[in-house]
């Protein structure tokens, strides 16, 4: 799941950068803003990052299912295992 939000924050960004060039370009006025948003996704990004190499470190973090005591549940997971 973080490989697709990884992709989707990516996008994010290139959108943002296009549409702050093209901002820049069309405005009369040539001075550089802050630009809250993009801080906001980069942070995400990098936070994102972290997080994936935490949760994917066998070191650290280990993966236990968690589940009701239903057949199809248990079914379900027998089949993932396997």
């Amino acid at each position: 799941m973080s490989k697709v939000y990884a992709l989707w924050v990516n996008k994010m960004i290139k959108s943002r950068q296009e549409a702050q060039a093209l901002r820049k370009l069309l405005s009369f006025i040539k001075r550089e803003e802050p630009d809250p948003l993009m801080d906001y996704l980069i942070s995400f990004r990098d936070r994102m990052e972290r997080a994936r190499k935490l949760i994917t470190d066998p070191e650290l973090a280990s993966f236990f299912f968690v589940t009701l005591p239903e057949a199809l549940l248990i079914a379900v997971i027998r089949r993932f295992i396997h």
